[in-house]
């Protein structure tokens, strides 16, 4: 059944393009948005909108609420109840914004849905080694339904042998996921970078970098977050936990709505396995952030400039001493054994707000 006569799509992006947004509207239904006199109105565009009887116009990627008749010139409503408009975008305020009739939230897709959009990307039917499909299965149940790893994963083994498959499971079980040769890292990482940018205070931000801290897969407890953020005075002018409390919560949904964090259960959250590989990157690439997980304890010069640091110990390691960290604002520890922390290992650490040591016991001998 035919709904529409005529169908428009175009993407609008983090820094929309009006002018070409117009024109490629205008192409769609064979209008020319230039005349002997320059370029025609928005106005003019909207009132040939208004000719067509049933059009579909799909606006993709948009990041924030868009004036449709002033911006564009999109007749909608009693403007033109035959003008129907299809918005995708990662973040629901826009919906709130714009007025949206229905909202349709997609989530990550289930395992017949991601094997099939695998299957897809990865063109499996060209291959008649069942191996390798044992393979790819492998790798769809890791990409665990987020169809921003399943695109470039897929894409990226298209055509490759045996071999190369054994060896891009091995990197994404080991959580090395740009090192799997032809992997688009544009749509991998750089679309995810884009989410956590465009996150409006450093705030909400910060939240999303505290979730790194903890192991991957690890189910996070809000609570534990309300702590860090009280300890660090995340919100300024907050007098009370319970107002960081409320705020650390509203930073939460907002991860939760950007796809950058994942619900599970009644105030915890985690990091989805790709997103937690993606703030690994951001973080060892970006000079501006200065988080990081350290899984070793030979520590040196390079990590003084951090502010947050967490680091897991077993029953082998010593904690190192004379390490000067002059900036050090958080220390998550998440040993599984009981060790002994001398007062050495905390010498050089004067801006020190928030310290959480799991398993430890703290020697008083110079406190």
């Amino acid at each position: 059944m035919n709904l529409f006569d005529k169908a428009v799509i175009t993407t609008v992006s983090q820094k929309p393009n009006f002018e070409k947004i117009k024109d490629e509207t205008a192409e769609y239904i064979g209008f020319d948005m230039k005349n002997e006199q320059g370029r025609i109105s928005e106005k003019e565009l909207w009132l040939r909108l208004k000719k067509e009887p049933r059009i579909l116009i799909i606006l993709d990627n948009i990041w924030e609420s868009i004036d449709l008749k002033g911006k564009i010139g999109i007749p909608i409503g009693d403007d033109h109840k035959g003008c129907k408009v299809l918005l995708t975008t990662r973040l629901q305020q826009v919906c709130r914004a714009m007025d949206c009739q229905n909202v349709v939230q997609l989530g990550c897709l289930d395992d017949d849905e991601a094997w099939t959009l695998f299957e897809k990307k990865a063109s499996l039917d060209d291959f008649s080694d069942d191996s390798i499909k044992i393979l790819a299965n492998q790798i769809v149940k890791k990409c665990e339904g987020l169809p921003i790893a399943i695109v470039p994963l897929g894409s990226a083994l298209k055509g490759k042998t045996q071999h190369e498959w054994q060896a891009a499971y091995r990197r994404l079980k080991d959580r090395r996921l740009t090192e799997i040769e032809d992997l688009d890292k544009e749509n991998a990482y750089v679309c995810l970078e884009a989410s956590f940018d465009y996150l409006k205070n450093m705030e909400t931000k910060t939240c999303f970098l505290l979730c790194f801290l903890f192991p991957e897969y690890d189910e996070i407890y809000v609570e534990n977050l309300v702590g860090y953020a009280w300890g660090l005075k995340l919100y300024k002018g907050m007098d009370s936990i319970k107002d960081v409390r409320s705020e650390v919560l509203a930073s939460i949904e907002i991860l939760k709505n950007s796809s950058l964090l994942l619900d599970c259960g009644e105030r915890h959250v985690r990091m989805h396995d790709v997103v937690h590989q993606f703030a690994s990157w951001l973080t060892s690439s970006r000079k501006d952030i200065s988080f990081g997980t350290v899984k070793t304890l030979l520590m040196d010069e390079s990590f003084k400039h951090y502010t947050a640091i967490s680091f897991e110990t077993d029953q082998t390691d010593e904690l190192p001493k004379g390490v000067r960290f002059p900036y050090l604002k958080l220390l998550l520890h998440g040993g599984n054994c009981f060790m002994e922390t001398l007062s050495e290992f905390f010498e050089g650490m004067e801006e020190l707000q928030v310290c959480a040591l799991n398993h430890q016991l703290i020697s008083l001998a110079a406190f």
